[in-house]
């Protein structure tokens, strides 16, 4: 990698290197490769404004804009991505299903996996899109990709019933072949998805794991609100 005398250029020439070789080093292969190269630029833009939002300007000019504009369907991958990432499921969930399934696949190669990984990302869209009303819709069960969204989201429903219909309607997912289910909370919800998680737990000796993660939710009307992410694992057999 050549020196230049614009640091900017350095730092994001640099980030772009260790990405695009980096992220899902193994399981990249085996994801369609628009959406692996949408990744790779949606995660240098998350890193270029943690770490050096100074950057920015020289990034969105000359290698943002540049790869978009002359490929309209990577462009549209990233616009998406850019939506899944301020509801909390791109690294959480996309990032994480693509690196599980291609894990399962390795090292043969399966194209039915690329076709799938895109399916994936819409399903993820659709549900950031606020167009899966239901929890039977929110479910995606395919060869490679095995999981359902549970959003803790409706007062009446939890004042009504408590947790009952959540830990119901996710057992009766996992009975299905869900392998991982995702619970996502915001503001006051948190609280409510670390119960439902809980009962989830004590219900079912298939989990066998729970990671809790938070994030700034963004909303599509620009808002932000605190979040969390709790992922629940099941035996695959």
């Amino acid at each position: 990698m050549s020196h230049k005398t614009n640091p900017h250029e350095n730092f994001v020439n640099a980030m772009m290197g260790f990405v695009s070789e980096g992220l899902l080093h193994k399981e990249r292969g085996f994801i369609d490769r628009r959406i692996m190269r949408a990744a790779d630029i949606s995660i240098v833009k998350k890193i270029i404004i943690a770490t050096s939002e100074s950057s920015l300007k020289y990034f969105n000019d000359n290698i943002l804009h540049k790869l978009v504009d002359e490929d309209e369907e990577l462009k549209e991958f990233v616009i998406e991505i850019a939506k899944i990432d301020g509801n909390g499921m791109f690294t959480n969930i996309l990032l994480n299903e693509f690196m599980k399934a291609a894990r399962k696949t390795f090292p043969d190669y399966d194209e039915s996996l690329i076709a799938e990984s895109r399916e994936f990302l819409g399903y993820l869209l659709r549900v950031a899109e606020g167009i899966y009303r239901s929890s039977t819709e929110r479910t995606f069960n395919r060869a490679h990709f095995k999981t359902m969204i549970c959003l803790a989201a409706k007062d009446e429903t939890y004042n009504e019933r408590g947790l009952e219909p959540y830990v119901k309607g996710i057992i009766s997912s996992i009975n299905r072949g869900i392998e991982t289910v995702y619970i996502f909370g915001l503001g006051n919800k948190v609280s409510i998805a670390k119960d439902i998680a809980r009962a989830i737990e004590s219900e079912d000796i298939r989990i066998i794991e729970k990671r809790v993660s938070h994030y700034n939710h963004k909303g599509l009307d620009g808002n932000r609100v605190r979040g969390v992410c709790i992922e629940i694992t099941t035996r695959s057999d």
